[in-house]
């Protein structure tokens, strides 16, 4: 296999690991931060790799290696195997549904970050302002959802992620170090 087949395989698996740093970016809204923030990161964190776990080795055990590799969408794939067109169906719009609710997730997480950001000077001034009637961040939030829907638009979901995670991850590493 090529190391450019291993590094994009990589790329995907770091990216599906990569909210559980979110909570952090939240803690102004969590009740008792200090107390409940590692819980939420650990705990979150044990349920994800569990359940990602779980997952594979389900998948791995009901469909041949050749099957799977060539599939697009295994976990519903295996679904399908075992319960038919329409479970397999329904787990592809799961999917779809969980995607949103990932986006959803990470729209009202990042957007905190650039609300605080713009409070300590770092960021545009017009950004650290609150919604009068929500009290939530609402143009950090237009902000990144214009900037989302741009690169979507104008990208590809390869290259979104190929830069996301290539980008987080050196953030990452910089954190580790310091």
């Amino acid at each position: 296999v090529p190391p450019a087949a291993w590094l994009s395989a990589l790329m995907i698996l770091l990216w599906t690991y990569d909210g559980w740093s979110d909570v952090t970016l939240v803690a102004g809204e969590v009740k008792d931060p200090g107390r409940n923030i590692g819980r939420a990161v650990l705990l979150g964190t044990a349920i994800l790799a569990l359940a990602y776990g779980l997952t594979q080795v389900a998948v791995m055990t009901v469909l041949p290696a050749g099957r799977l590799a060539d599939s697009t969408r295994p976990v519903a794939d295996a679904v399908e195997a075992i319960w038919g067109p329409a479970a397999g169906r329904a787990v592809a719009g799961l999917v779809v549904v969980a995607t949103f609710g990932s986006i959803l997730g990470a729209m009202f997480a990042v957007s905190r970050l650039g609300f605080a950001m713009a409070q300590g000077g770092a960021f545009l001034r017009g950004m650290a302002t609150l919604h009068p009637r929500w009290g939530t961040p609402a143009r950090a939030t237009a902000a990144l959802t214009t900037a989302s829907v741009s690169y979507v638009i104008f990208g590809s979901f390869r290259g979104i992620l190929a830069f996301f995670t290539f980008s987080v991850w050196i953030f990452y590493g910089i954190t580790a170090v310091a």
